[in-house]
């Protein structure tokens, strides 16, 4: 399964792999979708696997946006992958 994003309701979406070959893709389309907006709301809930880099992507993108003064909210505390990987990284805190 490859990484598949989508726009649903104000949330943007993130399925199936997420890992160090494709997160570069995801931190440049949450960057762009930040420039464009008042924040994001990601949706991590349907990752079927994920790696530290993704991590880093993902909070290199919420720095953007707390610099930028703009919202972010990440969920998925419920998905177990995503939640051992923030938790690897000290990082829980910033999931919903």
């Amino acid at each position: 399964m490859v990484l598949e994003m989508n726009y649903n309701g104000g949330v943007h979406e993130v399925k199936g792999l997420l890992n160090s070959e494709n997160c570069v893709y995801l931190e440049n389309q949450l960057n762009e979708f930040i420039a464009n907006s008042k924040g994001i709301v990601l949706s991590l809930e349907d990752v079927v696997s994920m790696d530290r880099e993704s991590v880093k992507s993902i909070l290199a993108v919420r720095e953007k946006a707390m610099s930028d003064q703009k919202m972010f909210y990440v969920f998925g505390r419920k998905n177990s992958i995503v939640k051992n990987q923030f938790v690897a990284m000290n990082q829980i805190s910033l999931l919903i």
